[in-house]
């Protein structure tokens, strides 16, 4: 095959790719209020804590009724 031709194809290839993957990002948008793990364990590295050091579920519970 002709070398023009099957780069032609493969920029083709790309551009289809792209745009599927800008069309499935418009049809499902991820929030920007969303927080992954990684995000919130910069944040609370950057309040100073660590974020291996988490309470556990019956101690956030505890926190939460105290604070009412």
């Amino acid at each position: 095959m002709n070398i023009k031709l099957i780069f032609t194809l493969l920029l083709l290839n790309f551009l289809l790719i792209g745009c599927k993957d800008a069309y499935i990002n418009q049809l499902n948008p991820m929030s920007i209020h969303q927080e992954t793990k990684a995000s919130s364990d910069v944040a609370s590295m950057q309040r100073g804590e660590n974020p291996m050091k988490r309470p556990s579920y019956e101690e956030y519970q505890e926190s939460i009724e105290m604070k009412k």
